[in-house]
């Protein structure tokens, strides 16, 4: 076992982005059983822990990931990114979700104009799925209205802001992905 002052650090970050409420997106980090803090949405924390071993787990709602085993020796950093699981669909989180959320080690936490690049990239969405919610709501509010008879030409006008306004979201989303993938 290591002396008593020797401490080494671990650094817990998430670059996956978030549009929805950031406080929402964030995980929750415990160091054996205990909470050790927040990991904001791309962002990052670091903790001086005591050299030796450790378990590490985030928790992100009400999902928890498995627990990870870390070493950390006098002075060194380990850096472990936090992220929701790949693939995993929402029957699977309901019914395993211990195996929603995932700590992998990294080899270096991203840079400011990494971190920038996707908080833009973010923003942008967001602000379009906030107008193509508004489309589709003044739609929706239509779409109601024209249900009463004689106002058929509401109804259509309505239902068709309704198709405009989910378009709209969905096309700015893959947009963005398409932007994050050409690089």
């Amino acid at each position: 076992m290591a002396s008593e002052g020797s401490k080494g650090s671990l650094v817990i970050f998430q670059d996956r982005p978030w549009v929805a409420n950031p406080r929402l997106g964030a995980f929750v980090a415990y160091v054996d059983g205990k909470k050790a803090g927040v990991v904001p949405v791309l962002g990052r924390i670091q903790l001086r822990v005591p050299a030796g071993s450790h378990i590490v787990r985030i928790r992100g709602w009400q999902y928890m990931s498995p627990r990870v085993p870390v070493t950390v020796r006098e002075g060194e950093t380990v850096t472990l990114r936090a992220d929701v699981s790949k693939g995993r669909r929402s029957l699977m989180m309901l019914f395993r979700p211990w195996a929603s959320l995932v700590l992998t080690p990294a080899d270096q936490v991203p840079g400011l104009a990494e971190v920038a690049r996707k908080r833009a990239s973010m923003m942008r969405v967001r602000a379009h799925i906030a107008a193509a919610s508004v489309v589709g709501l003044i739609g929706a509010v239509l779409l109601l209205s024209g249900l009463a008879p004689g106002r058929h030409a509401l109804l259509w006008i309505g239902l068709g802001l309704v198709v405009v306004g989910q378009g709209w979201g969905i096309a700015a989303v893959v947009r963005e992905r398409r932007r994050r993938a050409a690089g």
